[in-house]
């Protein structure tokens, strides 16, 4: 998502028809390409159709994403806020409902046979690839996650972001030009 350009009319609704279309697909490659080919056909030829399903979708994922961001919780330490809520879905979104909030850094974490995945969303203000490199993780400045085999305190996460130099020094600088 971060390189596209949305610059079609309608590109985030049809987006979501296709992102819906993807979770449908089966495994073997002959019904993969029929579906393909459908969707392909729709959107050809009733394009704005299959806008109108994409803005429906679009408005119940942001229902789903303001159900799930109500339960977050926050951390604050020194007016640096971390707000972590549980959710295997919609990950991303979530995160950035969390950061459009005013939090620093959000933090999704759900549930797998192998442990917790915790996936850590920042916009500058904390390199949570360092963050989560200090838990056995790694990612980007902006997206990053890890793997425990508990539920990691939010507390615990904010106190280990004050630790790292990438936290400390872009909140002073962030608290500097406000």
């Amino acid at each position: 998502r971060d390189l596209w350009k949305w610059t079609h009319k309608h590109s985030r609704e049809i987006n979501e028809v296709i992102q819906l279309e993807l979770r449908r697909l089966p495994e073997e490659w002959p019904a993969r390409a029929r579906i393909w080919e459908r969707l392909h056909d729709e959107l050809y030829y009733r394009g704005s159709q299959v806008a109108q399903k994409g803005q429906v979708l679009l408005e119940a994922k942001a229902v789903l994403v303001q159900s799930i961001t109500r339960h977050a919780v926050r951390a604050d330490q020194d007016g640096f806020e971390l707000a972590a809520v549980n959710s295997g879905v919609k990950v991303s979104e979530v995160g950035a409902a969390l950061l459009d909030d005013g939090a620093a850094v959000a933090m999704m974490w759900f549930a797998t046979p192998d442990g917790f995945v915790h996936s850590l969303r920042s916009r500058g203000r904390c390199h949570v690839g360092e963050l989560a490199g200090s838990f056995g993780g790694g990612g980007h400045p902006q997206a990053a996650g890890f793997v425990s085999p508990r539920i990691v305190d939010p507390e615990h996460v904010l106190l280990r972001a004050f630790a790292l130099p990438g936290c400390i020094a872009t909140t002073i600088d962030a608290r500097a030009s406000e």
